[in-house]
């Protein structure tokens, strides 16, 4: 190879002799003065680039976390707008499935044939069966107001709040007439249920309703569909796990104050005006109307639930106290001064299983006034 020159690599800097020699520069470059300068520019270049790289980088969690957020709530209004398809479904009725009454003579009411038909036996089911028809319409020669608690009644299986002894009355004579069973005030409940538009995206509702199993190893929320009042006191859920511990929170909440985003919620600060029981820590917490929260602990035995367990919610409406219990015993009275009209509310923690309502059972009294009610009827 030819002999390597810096004047090749800088430039000519001074003119030829005409032997063919350089002469010298007043300031000449030596070899190590270039390197170093090559190393230097290097060096910026490589910094220059780390930080661009660490900006990319940045940038680049950013944006996945951003993506995850976005598929997420994607993934969170996919269960909503299912679970509000499903309601629109339900809610749905053809024409063929709805009557028109004219009650009276000075009213007129339409209703679907599955609710007058509700107890098949009755003279209500039999007016469908063989209907009377005045300008169009099934008539009815009944006293308007009393035949609408009926409706009610049959709608949604409890007594208007409110009513007056003497309504309560006609009422009851209105249920015998046409045949309706009717003894006392458990028979007026519908089956317990929880509420599918109060029920977090990690659980599934199953069994009409009335059985919430674990999906996703997150925890969730979900509320019943009724307020424990004084018509209304207690419900108690059957929880079945493989875990040895019971992972759950177990109380009520102030549904007015509460929001669907909070039914995956990991802060007390997000559920305001709340009464709590850990059923695993044996603590208690409470929140105000503001989150704020306070605990008390050592509550509740620490007996072993095994894979089945019944946990309860107790409020008394006069002392105005809400206790738990653990299989169907009382672990006395965990808070007072508890205001009427609070949501059951379940959070499970536990890794799989499932926490099932479980529904009041009737004494052999209601029964026996039941088919006494039925005898006189017939």
């Amino acid at each position: 190879m030819g002999s390597f020159s810096l004047p090749i690599l800088f430039g000519d800097r001074s003119p030829r002799t005409s032997e063919g020699s350089w002469e010298e520069e007043p300031f000449q470059l030596s070899l190590q003065s270039v390197l170093t300068e090559l190393y230097s520019a290097l060096c910026s270049a490589r910094h220059s680039l780390k930080t661009q790289y660490s900006a990319l980088q940045l940038r680049r969690d950013e944006y996945q976390a951003e993506r995850k957020l976005r598929w997420l709530n994607f993934q969170l209004e996919k269960v909503r707008w299912q679970e509000s398809q499903q309601l629109a479904a339900e809610m749905f009725v053809s024409e063929a499935e709805v009557v028109e009454l004219d009650v009276g003579g000075g009213l007129q009411v339409a209703i679907t044939i599955a609710v007058l038909c509700k107890f098949p036996e009755s003279r209500l089911a039999a007016l469908v069966r063989d209907p009377l028809y005045h300008k169009g319409r099934v008539f009815v020669d009944r006293d308007p107001g009393p035949f609408l608690e009926v409706l009610h009644y049959l709608r949604t299986g409890q007594l208007r709040e409110g009513l007056h002894p003497l309504q309560r009355s006609d009422f009851e004579r209105e249920l015998t007439y046409w045949e309706l069973p009717f003894a006392s005030e458990s028979s007026l409940s519908v089956p317990e249920t929880f509420d599918s538009a109060w029920c977090a995206p990690t659980l599934c509702l199953e069994s009409s309703n009335q059985t919430v199993r674990k999906k996703q190893n997150s925890h969730g929320i979900v509320l019943a569909c009724r307020p424990l009042s004084a018509d209304h006191p207690s419900i108690e859920f059957q929880v079945e796990t493989s875990d040895s511990e019971l992972k759950l929170f177990l109380g009520l909440v102030d549904r007015k104050e509460y929001s669907s985003a909070y039914l995956t919620s990991l802060q007390w600060r997000e559920a305001p005006s709340s009464y709590h029981w850990n059923v695993q820590r044996h603590e208690l917490v409470k929140t105000d109307s503001s989150g704020a929260f306070t605990t008390h602990s050592h509550y509740g035995c620490a007996c072993e639930a095994g894979p089945k367990c019944s946990l309860g919610i107790v409020f008394d409406p006069r002392l105005r106290t809400l206790s738990f219990s653990k299989n169907r015993i009382s672990q006395g009275t965990a808070f007072t001064e508890v205001p009427e009209g609070l949501f059951p509310v379940v959070d499970l923690w536990f890794e799989a299983g499932t926490v099932a309502i479980l529904q009041p059972l009737r004494s052999e009294t209601d029964s026996t006034a039941e088919s006494s009610l039925s005898q006189i009827t017939k």
